[in-house]
């Protein structure tokens, strides 16, 4: 066992074994960290729970996720991430025509594909990476979002998530009908409405 108390440490350096051997080193005792199967072995079937993974690095592949988790609930599971991230998983996605491996949603970051103009005035740019990637969900900032971009996401058959909320932007998303918020802290959320 090995207590790591740097903030300063690569944690993408780390194995898999490695990270198991880490503990945390916390008032109340010493804690493992808790890995992604781990977490979904404990909360696996309760219908009240959805895993939603944001995928940051484009060198995870499906076989990566696999060997992670397993199969993948569809009803409590969604993966999202920009398009880099996510086409290997729409690309397997395609090639099983049988079953639903994946709930896909994309994640339009400002910086990706230098697509600045797109992302403000071309909301048709939206519904084109969601139908070529097969998403369900499109995730954008509370910022950038209209009742325009949002009804024009309703009809290409997408569910808009909104994130970066706070106090000035909570009432104008709900108000133009999103259909979540992705928040850090829902119990603040909550006692909003």
């Amino acid at each position: 066992m090995c207590i790591c108390e740097s903030p300063k440490w690569d944690f993408s350096s780390f194995t898999s074994a490695e990270i198991e051997k880490l503990w945390i080193d916390c008032p109340e005792g010493g804690a493992a960290i808790p890995r992604l199967a781990d977490a979904m072995k404990a909360f696996f079937g309760d219908p009240k729970l959805k895993f939603v993974l944001d995928l940051k690095d484009e060198k995870i592949k499906p076989s990566d996720l696999q060997e992670a988790v397993g199969d993948l609930n569809t009803n409590q599971f969604i993966l999202f991430g920009k398009e880099a991230c996510l086409k290997p998983f729409a690309r397997k996605q395609k090639e099983s025509k049988a079953k639903k491996l994946y709930r896909l949603g994309y994640t339009a970051l400002w910086t990706e594909n230098n697509n600045k103009f797109d992302y403000l005035f071309s909301h048709e740019f939206f519904w084109r990476k969601c139908d070529e990637l097969g998403c369900e969900f499109l995730v954008l900032p509370t910022l950038f979002l209209n009742q325009d971009l949002i009804d024009g996401a309703h009809e290409a058959n997408c569910r808009v998530l909104a994130y970066g909320i706070d106090e000035q932007h909570r009432c104008k998303v709900t108000d133009l009908g999103v259909d979540g918020l992705i928040v850090d802290d829902p119990a603040w959320v909550m006692s909003k409405y």
